[in-house]
């Protein structure tokens, strides 16, 4: 097993592929379910080795060693070589639910926050890794793509404490920047589309998600209209602010016709009328200088 070593310092120093693949082969054949055998099958798939000759030991090495710590690494290679989750996907979750509250989880956080059958423990880890590291840069970006599966877990009530505890967390320090870039704009959107859906619980936690969204609206450069939100999502969330009076109409007009832009982005100009005449929606308050 000690030749691991050689190919790995081979190819991590840029040697050519096809001069040891033969050998390297020969080894993955014999000894490529070993724990060791994670760093030969990370330094051939960084080198653009071919992924075929190496699959079936290392699938079979996924399922054998996917609980030690730097299964990840395994993973990550896999992924970046263009592989699909789904073959290792079961052994992400596992090794999610070990290792979570490592900051270095971010990279298998990230592939699972994609899937579409995201299951209520991987959902659950993922918020929990972005609470732990609220400051980090891909937090907002997790709890925004696995904001996706809140309405299949919305009965929980666990879940839900867990999603608004750490987004407001996460939400806090996004806030806190003057200026945010157009992704952490969209991945903001996209998550508070998904609290305006009505699958998603009006239970006490309720209350501070519509206050965060309040507290986006004033901080003025937070949302914006993207491309796959429902239409619908601004108009009810400024219509259950409005309802409960987290808005004034006053020390709060510039963040309401914040809100009415917003809705006017995405709505006919019949059709907006429409949600005021009907009482769903206030009137757009006056400007400071109009009044």
């Amino acid at each position: 097993p000690e030749a691991q070593f050689v190919y790995n310092a081979w190819l991590d120093a840029k040697g050519r592929v096809d001069e040891i693949r033969e050998k390297l082969l020969l080894w993955v054949a014999e000894h490529g379910t070993t724990p060791g055998a994670s760093h030969v099958y990370k330094a051939w798939l960084d080198a653009k080795g071919e992924v075929k000759v190496v699959r079936e030991k290392l699938l079979e090495w996924v399922e054998i060693n996917s609980s030690l710590k730097d299964a990840d690494f395994v993973f990550r290679a896999w992924l970046t070589a263009g592989q699909p989750l789904e073959p290792i996907k079961s052994a992400c979750e596992a090794w999610l639910e070990t290792y979570w509250s490592y900051e270095d989880a971010v990279y298998v956080t990230k592939e699972l926050s994609k899937a579409d059958n995201l299951s209520y423990k991987s959902a659950a880890c993922i918020f929990a890794w972005a609470g732990a590291y609220s400051t980090n840069e891909d937090a907002i970006f997790r709890i925004s793509r696995a904001s996706r599966v809140f309405h299949r877990y919305a009965h929980i009530s666990d879940f839900s404490l867990l999603v608004t505890e750490v987004t407001t967390k996460v939400i806090a320090h996004v806030f806190a920047a003057q200026k945010l870039p157009s992704g952490v704009r969209d991945a903001c959107s996209i998550l508070f589309a998904h609290f305006a859906k009505s699958e998603h619980p009006r239970d006490r936690n309720w209350p501070i998600i519509l206050g965060m969204y309040c507290n986006g609206l004033r901080h003025g450069s937070v949302f914006r209209h993207f491309q796959g939100t429902p239409h619908a999502t601004w108009e009810i969330l400024l219509h259950e602010a409005l309802s409960v009076e987290m808005l004034d109409p006053i020390t709060d007009a510039a963040a309401i016709r914040h809100a009415h832009e917003l809705i006017q982005q995405v709505r006919s100009p019949d059709e907006y009328a429409a949600l005021i005449s009907h009482g769903y929606l206030s009137p757009l308050p006056q400007a400071a200088d109009d009044r």
